[in-house]
């Protein structure tokens, strides 16, 4: 049996968390997470929305992915490069130091940086895609959606134009996440109720606001098959969850720095 020795709470409580092979244990990281790493958020006075002319629903959304592709690569690519070049910080590497103590352990991320899978997670779902690869709208609208890697598009993006497809020639190639007023990809749907719909002991909630109402799905339904489940909160802002996780108003590698875990 191995335990993770959590920070100190509000009240100076260190608590324990007592982990076997069999705990079920599941990690939801938002752009917090990744802040160790040099990445911004993407709301706030340094979030990397605030460079933006428009609104980020004005821009990054499912219209402009179908109709103007290049209003999404001047928008994000930024921000995807800075992902794929950085280094997972400690809070990935703790989270994944966690996941090798359990048979059965998930991170669901609203990242689309490679952070997670960099620091050695093994079961990692990217609820709002992949930002280390792309696709062509021509061929996705004929049943034909293939992923290649961004980086063999990225100098083409880097000149201000819409990358062309290998496959059909079209220039309408747009990066493999999810927009503002898109639909998630069915298999994110299938992974998130599929590992739900068994009990889970102790949810992470690390550096999100949870304001997805299919995030926030996520917790009920785990809440609803265990009721002494734990859901440690993981913010050092307020969030939707506030009210009823166990509050560490941390940041994440200031969290995870000071979480030990003994083997």
């Amino acid at each position: 049996m191995s335990k993770i020795v959590l920070p100190p709470n509000k009240n100076g409580i260190r608590e324990e968390l007592e982990v076997s092979p069999e705990t079920r244990i599941a990690f939801i990281t938002g752009a917090g997470v990744s802040v160790g790493s040099g990445l911004p958020t993407y709301y706030g006075q340094t979030g990397s929305y605030t460079n933006l002319n428009e609104s980020p629903e004005d821009i990054i959304n499912f219209k402009n992915m179908r109709n103007a592709p290049h209003k999404i690569w001047d928008a994000l690519t930024p921000l995807i490069k800075q992902g794929i070049k950085a280094e997972p910080c400690i809070a990935h590497k703790k989270i994944a130091e966690i996941q090798s103590l359990v048979n059965t352990s998930k991170v669901f991320t609203q990242n689309v940086d490679p952070l997670h899978k960099k620091a050695g997670s093994k079961s990692i779902t990217q609820i709002h895609g992949n930002g280390e690869k792309c696709y062509c709208n021509s061929c996705m609208i004929q049943g034909n959606k293939r992923l290649f890697d961004l980086v063999d598009v990225i100098e083409t993006v880097e000149k201000g134009k819409t990358p062309i497809c290998p496959d059909c020639g079209e220039r309408n190639v747009v990066p493999n996440i999810i927009a503002f007023h898109q639909n998630l990809e069915e298999e994110v749907l299938f992974q998130m109720y599929d590992f739900f719909t068994e009990k889970v002991d102790y949810i992470f909630v690390v550096g999100t606001q949870m304001s997805f109402p299919y995030i926030q799905m996520m917790l009920y339904d785990a809440e609803q098959r265990n009721e002494d489940i734990k859901i440690i909160d993981v913010n050092p802002d307020p969030n939707y969850i506030n009210t009823f996780a166990n509050v560490f108003n941390y940041t994440a590698d200031d969290f995870f720095e000071s979480l030990s875990i003994e083997k």
